[in-house]
């Protein structure tokens, strides 16, 4: 290796090289960590783990309606929604049909049933 000025520099044996005054000293700092915090680490990551293989379990309908125990909530709840919202909307046009009287009649049903099997689901669950 050569300087700038093309003059190579002397060989020095290397514990007669000369030590930089200016150069940061070497800090053995202990780490700061505990037991718990490494415990905690990996519970964090075990946790992340089984989200990503639960995730990937799932499937497509899976991925939208969620695992096999929340399913059915999920699909009754996401029915109670589109029916009372069909309810609403139904009382908007002018002209009222009996045909409409009977499709509302229909969507109380079936929003009585979704109502009975949510609030049925939720005290089954509790009783276990």
């Amino acid at each position: 290796m050569t300087s700038n000025s093309g003059v190579k520099p002397p060989q020095l044996p290397i514990d007669e090289v000369p030590i930089d005054p200016k150069a940061e000293a070497i800090s053995i700092a202990r780490g700061q960590a505990t037991g718990q915090d490494e415990s905690n680490f990996f519970a964090e990551d075990a946790a992340r783990y089984k989200l990503l293989h639960n995730q990937q379990k799932l499937g497509h309908l899976g991925k939208l309606w969620g695992s096999s125990s929340s399913a059915p909530t999920n699909i009754a709840g996401m029915l109670l929604i589109l029916c009372i919202v069909i309810v609403c909307c139904s009382f908007f046009p002018a002209n009222q049909t009996p045909g409409l009287d009977d499709l509302r009649k229909w969507l109380y049903g079936i929003t009585t049933t979704c109502l009975g099997f949510l609030f049925g689901a939720k005290t089954s669950s509790k009783g276990e």
